[in-house]
């Protein structure tokens, strides 16, 4: 089990993680031999669900992360498909690291609610908007699967769509409704989440934007062309 909080990121911030864990656990992996991570060592021991209840809730929290590593997985798609357009590579890019980020937190999540016992913290949601949440994802990867029919302005849309969705919403449900010490100042370690909402708002109509300044481009280019033939 890997994660994104490594000993460079234990050290940085000892007080958090010391607070969160102990001394122990910041001991085992500032020092730990080879490349142990974070995730990895709070991992270890954590007790496993036990009563239906508590196994429901771990399949559910783990739905819930490969949908978050799904669409970092459909960003990183589009950086690569649109990456000939300026900008829209880091921005594919950046939003990838960070729905990693999200997989990361919703990982600690399941972490902190076995170790603590939080179960009942943990408020059930709909299996409808689980389906609904995993039957959007598959159209979505269903589209970059054939580039040859997705358009940049379309592959705008899709992060625009994406970004409302249910998905963000269950996230900031589950990362809210389990406030442990280590979960409260995670974005500390993990500081793509307090940036994801401020990142997208910036960056989306700016690209959105400037596409439709381009696409009217096009289209004068285009009929400047008609006119002359």
């Amino acid at each position: 089990m890997k994660g994104l909080i490594g000993r460079k990121d234990v050290l940085l911030h000892p007080w958090t993680v010391i607070r969160g864990f102990g001394l122990k656990v910041f001991l085992k992996t500032a020092f730990a031999p080879g490349h142990a991570t974070f995730l990895e060592v709070i991992s270890e021991g954590i007790p496993k669900p036990v009563s239906p209840e508590e196994i429901q809730i771990t399949l559910l929290l783990d739905k819930l992360i490969s949908f978050e590593l799904r669409t970092s997985h459909i960003y990183a798609r589009l950086g690569t498909m649109f990456k000939e357009h300026d900008g829209a590579n880091t921005f594919f890019h950046t939003l990838s690291i960070q729905e990693q980020g999200h997989a990361e937190i919703l990982r600690i999540v399941k972490v902190e609610v076995a170790r603590l016992k939080l179960w009942d913290e943990v408020k059930p949601i709909s299996t409808e908007v689980v389906d609904k949440i995993d039957k959007d994802l598959s159209h979505l990867e269903w589209d970059i699967r054939h580039p040859e029919t997705l358009s940049y302005k379309e592959s705008l849309k899709i992060v625009e769509s994406l970004e409302s969705s249910e998905i963000n919403v269950v996230f900031d449900f589950i990362h809210h409704s389990i406030q442990t010490p280590f979960l409260r100042k995670s974005h500390r370690l993990i500081p793509s989440i307090a940036e994801h909402h401020s990142y997208l708002n910036t960056m989306l109509p700016e690209l959105m934007e400037e596409e439709v300044r381009e696409e009217h481009l096009r289209h004068r280019k285009h009929n400047h062309g008609t006119d002359e033939g």
